[in-house]
């Protein structure tokens, strides 16, 4: 069960390349690019981010922050660099077929 007491929640976009690739990798990074690193600084450890992919919108996971965030400029995306990195832990995931439909939810 989640502790929800003081953890933010964020929204983490992925599209469907790029949640694959996180899942296919050894450690799961959200990516941020440069201009969101103020932003992406006030996500802290425990908290809470909200898959959703974009393109199809869908809501895909829910992702645990497990570490702070970092700029790394190596490429680790087909789709892009990325530079502002935030670690997580998938806690519930779905198929990219199962995600929550925005539509369903209005």
């Amino acid at each position: 069960m989640i502790d929800r007491i003081n953890k933010n929640y964020w929204l983490a976009l992925f599209t469907v390349t790029s949640w694959n690739e996180a899942l296919n990798s050894k450690n799961i990074e959200v990516g941020f690019n440069e201009k969101q690193i103020k932003q992406a600084e006030k996500i802290q450890v425990g908290d809470i981010l909200i898959g959703y992919l974009t393109k199809v919108s869908r809501f895909i996971s829910i992702l645990e922050v497990t570490g702070k965030v970092k700029v790394d400029k190596n490429l680790k995306w087909s789709e892009g660099v990325f530079p502002v990195r935030v670690p997580a832990k998938s806690l519930i995931h779905l198929s990219v077929d199962q995600a929550i439909k925005v539509s369903e939810l209005i």
